[in-house]
């Protein structure tokens, strides 16, 4: 990597003396190089050996140009044999790239990703590269990735290069150049904070063999009208924050339609009933919809007759609707969210629509239902002397803001269960036996504050991890009857004082404890545990005496993270368990005081003090919106 910023007077005074150009003259890479960088530099053209590239650097690979505020034309790079990336970004000066870029026949051979962006005066991109006489040569054969970043004024004459995969981010005029009719096929396109005109559709109406559309942050999308029926090959189409054409029943070879954070009216539901090949359907709502009559209200009742091949659905936020629709229709059915339909006050057992009983969902989420009161789990039998699950292959039960919800008469059965603000949903009716034993293995509860006296017949739970719930004291009568569960996780609660009697746990994790964590209260003398303490900055009240450490021999390690320094000299009488003390992102390595404490506690383990961090989230820069709700981990 060559970089021409610098970082001082004494730089720039060396800057005076020599001339960049000259000293990058002199700074002929060898022959070998793969990848090369050229950043930050403040010349008007290139050395030598740049414009005759493929003679000096004919293994070169991957080339970045960046930064040269400068440069008013590209070196021809067309006969690299073996470039197979190239990034051209932050060039304010080059407004127009012509044939010359090619350096001659056959150009860019092996070149499969190219990105341009933040170049806001490049006007003209000519992608034919002429040659003798009245042949025409493409100037990118093999694109596999075409990334364009911030280039409002950019068109490609003649045509738009076809790549596999092209991505277009704030930059207006791209599609308007229409795409090349020969080339690899292009499987997916991906435009990000563009204003799309009605022209806008040319450079797509040729791409035959689309695959997956996606549209973030756009105006005008509703201005291609009838023309997006022509993407005859498209199965995804992914629309976020923008105007959603009222045009999407032609588009029948849909599988998958996404519709996110959008305003859609009537019009629009009603288009997506005719899209029979739909696999995958979510509609998000960026302002609630509102089913005002009965007509509206019998789209989502007659949704499932007509998409009967549905394997994913998620409606969110509609207002008006008080009833799910029949969904034993629907067999693939694998996965189910219901989010923001404050209307619904009750789901009965006729949701399967009779015997069915949704035999293939395995993920059942239901979110910010403030009214939500009743959903029956179970069918009687004719005799009413047993129960048949709706669900009897649920893996993943996910409840999340419904403060009312009870399920009736039990949590229908799953293997994993999140539950939010919803302390009252795992209580069964009448706080009677529930009518079948629950398997589920993993168990996460967010901010529930009531007495969760359902936990007991949670018989082969294993991990249960708790994030912000308060009055867990009043939990010790039901979790003592877990006799399965081995690991407890307790992110920013209250420390109960039952912990030390499950004696069937064998690791506790402790993260951000509200009250002063004292560790004296752990006192496990009948069974092995491991031990973690993990952000209690501030929190970690006292270092345990030589005699509590004497109690809770048993412990196999404990583990201090991010927490202040718990030195003390009690800890160097004698070897009592292994443990490991570091902060947040570091191992913490003691004074050269603290005597001979690594080798008493007998495991003290030294990490690299290097943080490799990773990449800062950019708000300017494109990326899917995430919905604000409890992980599924």
């Amino acid at each position: 990597m060559v970089s021409g910023h610098g970082y001082g007077t004494g730089t720039e005074l060396a800057q005076e003396l020599v001339p960049q150009e000259a000293v990058l003259e002199k700074l002929q890479p060898p022959r070998t190089l793969e990848r090369f960088e050229l950043l930050g530099c403040t010349f008007c053209t290139f050395p030598s050996w740049m414009t005759d590239i493929a003679s000096f650097l004919p293994n070169l690979a991957h080339l970045e140009l960046r930064h040269l505020e400068t440069c008013v034309c590209l070196p021809p790079l067309g006969q690299l044999p073996k470039l197979h990336m190239l990034v051209i970004s932050d060039m304010p000066h080059i407004k127009e790239v012509n044939q010359e870029f090619s350096g001659g026949a056959r150009p860019f051979q092996k070149l499969r990703n190219i990105v341009i962006e933040n170049m806001p005066n490049l006007e003209k991109w000519h992608t034919d590269a002429t040659v003798s006489g009245n042949d025409v040569e493409l100037m990118f054969p093999v694109l596999h990735h075409l990334k364009i970043h911030k280039c409002p004024k950019l068109r490609f004459q003649p045509f738009l290069p076809r790549s596999v995969s092209l991505e277009i981010y704030r930059s207006n005029q791209v599609l308007s150049s229409g795409v090349q009719s020969t080339g690899l096929p292009t499987i997916r396109v991906l435009i990000d904070s563009c204003t799309l005109s009605s022209d806008g559709l040319i450079g797509l109406q040729s791409l035959t063999s689309l695959k997956f559309l996606g549209v973030r942050h756009c105006i005008g999308l509703d201005n291609w009208r009838d023309s997006i029926d022509m993407l005859t090959s498209l199965k995804s189409l992914d629309i976020a924050m923008s105007n959603v054409p009222e045009c999407l029943g032609g588009v029948t070879s849909l599988e998958c339609l996404k519709i996110r954070n959008c305003p859609v009216n009537y019009n629009t539901l009603e288009q997506v009933l005719h899209l029979t090949a739909l696999v995958d359907l979510s509609i998000c709502c960026s302002q609630p919809t509102k089913l005002v009559n009965e007509q509206e209200v019998n789209w989502l009742t007659n949704m499932p007759s007509c998409l009967k091949n549905l394997v994913n659905l998620e409606p969110d936020n509609f207002i008006g609707c008080d009833r799910l629709p029949f969904l034993g229709c629907l067999e693939k059915l694998r996965s189910l969210t219901l989010r923001q339909m404050p209307d619904l006050k009750t789901v009965h057992q006729d949701i399967s629509g009779g015997s069915n009983c949704l035999p293939m969902l395995q993920t059942l989420k239901i979110g910010s239902m403030p009214n939500l009161e009743r959903w029956t789990t179970a069918h009687a039998t004719a005799a009413h002397a047993t129960h048949v699950r709706i669900f009897p292959d649920l893996q993943l039960l996910k409840v999340f803001d419904c403060p009312k919800l009870k399920f009736v008469p039990f949590l229908p059965v799953c293997s994993k269960c999140i539950i939010s603000v919803t302390s009252e949903v795992i209580v069964p009716e009448h706080h009677d036996d529930p009518p079948w034993d629950m398997p589920t293995s993993e168990l996460f509860c967010f901010y529930l504050h009531g007495r969760c006296t359902g936990l007991q017949y949670f018989k082969f739970l294993r991990l249960l991890s708790v994030y912000g719930c308060t009055n867990m004291s009043s939990w010790q009568e039901s979790i003592l009857l877990l006799t399965s569960l081995q690991k407890l996780e307790l992110h920013e609660s209250d420390m109960p004082g039952w912990l030390c009697k499950l004696s069937s746990l064998c690791e506790l994790h402790i993260i951000k404890s509200k009250p002063p964590l004292n560790l004296s209260q752990f006192v496990y003398d009948r069974h092995q545990i491991a031990l973690r303490i993990e952000d209690c900055q501030g929190t970690l009240k006292q270092v345990p005496s030589v005699v509590i450490l004497d109690m809770i021999r048993h412990i196999t390690s404990v583990e201090i993270i991010g927490c202040e320094p718990i030195m003390n000299a009690e800890w160097r009488n004698g070897e009592l368990f292994k443990c490991k003390l570091r902060k947040s992102s570091e191992w913490y390595m003691p004074r050269a005081d603290a005597g001979s404490l690594p080798t008493i506690l007998g495991t003290w383990q030294e990490e690299p003090t290097e943080l490799r961090s990773g990449d800062t989230a950019n708000p300017d820069q494109p990326g899917p919106s995430l919905l604000q709700e409890p992980s599924d981990r």
